[in-house]
């Protein structure tokens, strides 16, 4: 992306108000709003569909037995929400910072330009609970070199973005969290650092550190369709985005990059983003043409 897409975002988007709530398999029902918003569609095709998994989620599931017909609409999806869920706040950054200049390598982007960033905030509750067990915890996260949000803020995790308003189009390039795997790693006896760690990640932590990438996903999802209104957002796969991100070693966790978009149903393409493809990088136009260069794509532009 361009500076001046990412500050007309941060300028037009309101500043740390932004909350989103989650529960059990939400994304369930936010990908099927995004389907019946192009029109009508019954419960057996959506049996005979993409969506088909989702329809054995619990949430899905009591709508189904509330409505006693055969076809839901996008007002009957306001049952599946359970009255118990999880507040985060979302805050906005960039990668790398604006005032740098951009490289593809250095910043593991597919094309040159900087990244949104959506960051995914812990409630104040939750730190809270931290600081009774590590009174001096800001100090830990102050030390990452990574895109949290900081001013007060405790990041779960955060997803990088490349997004292109011409064609409606969004490139999901990484999500990530340094907080579980830091807050694990304090964990272990040590006398090294002091605080309990072990309490907080047992007793305040571990739920989400199982749910954490569904949360990131569903929270970009639901950011990208419901405050910018892209159409077709497209996520790597394990192999094509290590190679177009440049990443020789250290690759990310594969289940964020095969197991994750498949639960979400999202749909292998060779056709990726345009705004890849018309990149004036030729080497990454050539690679764009591979027949071994795969994406994961959700693609709900409006049916005619």
């Amino acid at each position: 992306m361009q500076k001046e897409s990412l500050q007309f975002i941060r300028s037009v988007l309101p500043k740390g108000r932004t909350v989103f709530y989650d529960f059990a398999d939400r994304y369930a029902l936010l990908l099927l709003e995004r389907r019946l918003l192009q029109g009508r569609c019954s419960v057996a095709e959506l049996k005979q569909s993409q969506w088909a998994p989702l329809l054995d989620k619990p949430c899905v599931k009591r709508i189904l037995a509330s409505v006693g017909r055969n076809w839901i609409e996008v007002d009957d999806l306001i049952l599946g929400w359970p009255a118990e869920r999880q507040g985060y706040r979302l805050t906005l950054g960039t990668w790398p910072d604006l005032r740098e200049k951009p490289s593809r390598r250095w910043s593991q982007v597919t094309r040159l330009g900087w990244n949104l960033v959506l960051q995914l905030n812990l409630p104040q509750s939750h730190k809270r609970a931290l600081s009774k067990s590590v009174p001096d915890w800001p100090d830990v996260v102050a030390w990452s070199g990574h895109p949290i949000a900081g001013d007060g803020e405790l990041t779960l995790a955060w997803s990088r973005i490349d997004i292109d308003f011409d064609t409606s189009e969004a490139l999901i390039e990484e999500i990530q969290s340094d907080w579980i795997r830091d807050a694990r790693y304090y964990a272990q006896p040590s006398r090294y650092w002091s605080g309990d760690w072990g309490t907080y990640y047992n007793s305040v932590l571990k739920p989400q550190a199982k749910k954490w990438p569904e949360t990131m996903l569903t929270a970009t999802l639901w950011f990208l369709f419901e405050e910018l209104g892209i159409e077709t957002v497209f996520y790597h796969t394990h192999e094509t985005g290590a190679e177009l991100k440049g990443i020789g070693h250290r690759l990310p966790p594969r289940s964020l990059y095969t197991d994750l978009p498949r639960r979400f149903c999202f749909r292998t393409t060779h056709n990726g983003p345009r705004f890849i493809r018309d990149a004036p990088n030729r080497t990454l136009r050539r690679k764009f043409i591979e027949p071994s260069t795969k994406w994961f794509v959700h693609n709900f532009a409006a049916r005619t």
